[in-house]
């Protein structure tokens, strides 16, 4: 940055504290002396770590959700940052999702008898004991583990 504009921070009535890096002198060269909110801010020169003045607080993203993490500045200022979904992982391709435990979309969408409820599907599990067993059709058309 090498200059700061005269409006740059108009409206900004509740600026109490500025966090500079440098020093007090690389400040009065940038800054218009002109700026009313400047003047009644109290300046923190040769700040080593401006990220550590701000605070946050998290809501962790879920298999299925996307959680958040909210910054917020001693002037008032504060940003939301979006952290998406993880989405389910399978990785022992059993059809339960290995974070949460959910039944994954392959399952939920598997047209296959093998997945389906009910007296067909306890049909299925004693005919996926033996397809075990004899290590035959261990994998549905869906990608799951019989």
């Amino acid at each position: 940055m090498t200059h700061i504009e005269v409006y740059a921070f108009s409206g900004c009535n509740k600026l109490k504290d500025i966090y500079y890096a440098k020093t007090q002198a690389q400040w009065d060269q940038i800054a218009n002396s002109d700026q009313i909110e400047l003047q009644n801010a109290r300046l923190h020169c040769n700040v080593e770590n401006i990220e550590s003045h701000w605070t946050s607080s998290s809501v962790p993203a879920t298999c299925t959700e996307d959680g958040e993490t909210a910054y917020t500045c001693p002037c008032g200022f504060s940003y939301t940052e979006v952290l998406a979904a993880t989405s389910h992982v399978d990785e022992n391709t059993d059809g339960k999702c290995d974070v949460c435990g959910e039944t994954t979309d392959a399952v939920k969408n598997c047209t296959c008898n093998c997945h389906k409820s009910g007296f067909t599907g306890f049909v299925y599990k004693i005919i996926r004991i033996f397809w075990r067993l004899f290590k035959t059709n261990e994998v549905c058309t869906c990608g799951v583990k019989h």
